[in-house]
């Protein structure tokens, strides 16, 4: 059984986080609390109820006719025996009690219908420094509780101060009568003094009759004038009981004012959600789109004027009959004890609240108001805000929302910052409007795990994202702006239909769903990060923050995403989009670890776009860059002969020293080249090599770099095949020879040694290599992919013709 807890009937209970829960600072009149103890007999008894406040601030007592805000004493403990004690306080201050007769009204149910398994006792204390008195002692055993208990009050102790002015008013008034008396039988203005200060007493007796809510400052002000001719020892003590009345009269608006303000409180919980949409919000189709219903959509409801300051009647009490129209008129709204008409119910408790807004205006307006009339307008509130909360709890979310809790959190979140606190009432106001419908539970779910990943959004603005990538601001402006029309259309026209831009993109990232469409083809990892990038291309922490914010289905593409950003942050964001566009969604997935500077050398240098796409349906990105370096040399060698594999491994030292020549221009290798001995050979008439000579022989474009360990080096500007400048490093059978009969090998530009020529060698070889990183059957390639064959000779001729 879910655990119960102690409220007032039918109360609406809301936190009141933040709220002045004690009473007045000290002053005149002495601060009391009423102190609640429960004990619960759930080990003994198998009681029900756990006694704690369903929410702070909710009225369990009733102090003649103003309701008392109640708040937790102490936390909730748990007795050996099993039973739970739970106590609370109801802190106020003296001035709203009366002299003499007061009535403590206690009202104490268990809520969830629960009173028939409630076993408990409770008892409530009259509390004020060292003064206790005992106002309720009673068992619960299946019901609730609603009592009052009588007391009698003096002034001395309620308002000591007041009292003792008062007394020695009194006894100053009396002590000049005596004196008077004694003069008056032979002097005129003896008998006239005594005859005011008589009226001076008359008035005064009936004054301190009134209750301190009924008296005004300008009555007081008046009195004393009438009696400024009084003996100076009774003026004085007038003076004195006056201002001590009027701070009394101070005391009881201030102590109105704190409850007000409490219960003032539970309305504002009130006013998120019913703020009008956003202006300038582009939805693109004004006939889709409509603006929210406004007030001139609501029945009318007649509002009472309470500013005049008219006695209280309670036999016409306004504000009871304008909380009857307005519940008359949220219950049209009902179908089946369920809310249908949201936007109704909202609109509704807009002008509900606006109006409970004008009337405490209109009461604090006013010179005088009555406990009695502020009582009846806090019940009726309460009656109005009891209905509201059976539907809508904290946060003043219905209660049957299918929006979770973080997204709740996104939303308080978004109230509080200046820039994005419109959109975030509009979007309360679209998610409010959801309910638990199965046709759409798909189409929420997407709208909300987006709606995650955008609150992990904006928290990676506290990771210094924006500094990564300032474009980060106007990105989650523009993904707002989407959410609030995504939450709308989910209850309208549908998701998949919705012109929502950077939400959709950002929902394919999270949910792999093309245009954010339940119904929409599965998106790839590699697409998911294509997705993303086009958002926010400048900053891996802004997705490694989105990361922690998502589902586990989101992670990986996000992850990747984070890690493939981080890796390139040296990039520009210009930089950062070519080269994402380059990779496409196949190979975006495969370079993990890769830095920047390693994925535009395979793009730029050793791979062609489209044959990096081939292989990265199968490779990784450590795997590309060693297809690239040739790791495989040993498998070249073993087809060679062994007279040709003894001579390249053995000569050649001079080309296979040869720095990388990428990012190298031609004359930066030819000066190496010459730093390194090579040049041409000078040969006598019969052809025998006698010297070097530091320069290269030309020949039909090309220069030829030889060197006497059999090194050549040939550097061409271009050719038909291959379009731009390049280098070939060779190693030749005889020295100073560059005619293509003699070369064996070809070195790669780090200095691996390859075959010479194109042809069987150099495919199999790469192919057997990928089949064996790949646990792809060979078969499987000449069966169904041998263009990898293909694909593998142009990346022999790319590293073996080396771009200067």
């Amino acid at each position: 059984m879910n655990l119960l807890r102690t409220c007032l009937t039918a109360l609406v209970c809301v936190t009141m986080a933040g709220l002045p829960e004690d009473a007045s600072a000290a002053g005149l009149a002495r601060d009391y609390t009423l102190k609640l103890k429960t004990v619960s007999f759930r080990g003994t008894r198998n009681s029900c109820l756990e006694p704690t406040l369903l929410y702070e601030g909710i009225p369990l007592f009733t102090v003649n006719t103003t309701l008392l805000p109640t708040f937790t004493d102490a936390p909730l403990r748990n007795l050996p025996n099993g039973d739970q004690e739970g106590r609370v306080k109801a802190p106020f201050n003296g001035s709203l009690l009366n002299w003499g007769q007061n009535n403590f009204f206690f009202h104490v149910s268990t809520t969830g219908n629960g009173d028939y398994c409630t076993h408990s006792e409770d008892t409530v204390d009259l509390v004020s420094g060292d003064l206790s008195r005992r106002l309720f002692y009673i068992t619960r055993n299946g019901q609730p509780f609603h009592g009052v208990a009588p007391l009698t009050m003096d002034l001395s102790e309620i308002n000591p101060v007041l009292s003792r002015s008062i007394a020695e008013l009194e006894d100053a008034v009396k002590a000049e009568l005596y004196r008077l008396r004694q003069l008056s039988d032979q002097l005129d203005w003896a008998r006239q003094q005594a005859t005011q200060l008589e009226a001076l007493q008359a008035e005064l007796k009936q004054l301190l009759n009134r209750p301190l809510d009924s008296i005004t400052s300008a009555e007081l002000e008046a009195l004393l004038a009438r009696y400024s001719a009084v003996p100076s020892s009774v003026r004085s003590r007038l003076v004195q009981m006056l201002a001590d009345l009027q701070a009394s009269m101070d005391e009881l608006r201030a102590e109105i004012d704190r409850i007000n303000a409490i219960f003032r409180q539970h309305m504002q919980d009130l006013d998120g959600y019913v703020m009008p949409q956003p202006g300038g919000l582009d939805v693109h189709d004004p006939d889709t789109f409509e603006p929210d219903l406004g007030d001139d959509a609501v029945d009318e409801v007649e509002v009472p004027d309470v500013s005049q300051g008219d006695d209280f009647d309670e036999t016409q009490d306004p504000y009871a009959a304008f909380a009857q129209q307005t519940l008359t008129e949220l219950n049209k709204t009902l179908t089946n004890g369920v809310v249908t008409d949201r936007q109704g119910f909202q609109s509704m408790v807009r002008l509900w609240r606006f109006n409970q807004d004008v009337f405490e205006r209109g009461l604090k307006s006013r010179v005088g108001v009555s406990l009695e009339e502020w009582g009846a307008f806090h019940s009726a509130q309460l009656d109005v805000l009891t209905f509201i909360r059976v539907f809508m709890g904290e946060g003043d979310w219905f209660h049957d929302s299918p929006v979770r809790e973080n997204t709740k959190a996104l939303v308080a979140y978004l109230e509080q910052r200046p820039e994005s606190a419109a959109q975030a009432q509009a979007l309360k106001n679209n998610l409010n409007l959801w309910y638990d419908d199965p046709p759409r539970t798909f189409e929420q779910k997407l709208v909300l795990d987006t709606l995650d990943a955008l609150f992990g959004g904006y928290r990676s603005l506290e990771e210094g994202a924006a500094s990564e990538d300032p474009s980060i601001f106007a990105t989650l402006g523009n993904i707002l702006e989407g959410a609030v029309v995504a939450t709308k259309a989910v209850v309208g026209i549908g998701l998949g239909f919705t012109p929502a831009g950077d939400f959709i993109d950002l929902c394919e990232v999270v949910t792999g769903k093309e245009l954010c469409n339940p119904w929409g083809d599965d998106l790839t990892v590699g697409e998911r990060m294509l997705s993303g990038a086009g958002l926010v291309v400048g900053s891996g922490t802004f997705w490694r923050t989105v990361g922690t914010a998502v589902s586990a289905g989101a992670v990986l593409p996000i992850g990747k995403l984070s890690a493939l950003l981080d890796n390139i942050k040296g990039l520009t964001k210009g930089e950062k989009e070519d080269l994402l566009v380059r990779l496409s969604e196949k190979a975006v997935t495969r370079v993990d670890g890769m830095t920047s500077d390693q994925i535009l050398k395979l793009l730029n240098w050793s791979l062609k776009d489209a044959d990096l796409n081939t292989l990265a349906k199968r490779l990784t990105g450590p795997q590309l860059i060693a297809l690239s370096q040739f790791t495989m040399e040993a498998k070249f060698l073993a087809r060679m002969s062994e007279t040709t594999r003894d001579l390249v491994k053995q000569k050649g030292t001079a080309v296979k020293s040869l720095q990388s020549v990428y990012k190298r221009t031609a004359d930066e290798v030819r000066a190496e080249l010459v730093g390194k001995g090579f040049g041409r050979p000078v040969r006598d008439s019969s052809g025998n090599i006698t010297g070097w000579l530091n320069q290269p022989f030309t020949r039909d474009g090309q220069e030829f770099w030889m060197h006497p360990d059999h090194s050549l080096v040939r550097i061409t500007e271009r050719t038909l095949d291959v379009p731009y400048p390049h280098l070939k490093k060779e190693i030749t059978n005889l020295p100073g020879t560059y005619d293509i009969s003699n070369v064996l090998v070809k070195v790669t530009d780090n200095n691996k040694i390859v075959p010479s020529t194109p042809g069987t060698d150099v495919k199999d070889v790469l192919v057997d290599w990928y089949c064996e990183v790949t646990s792809v059957s060979k078969q499987h390639i000449i069966d169904k992919e041998y263009e990898l064959h293909d694909v593998m000779e142009r990346i022999w001729a790319i590293n073996t013709h080396l771009k200067l």
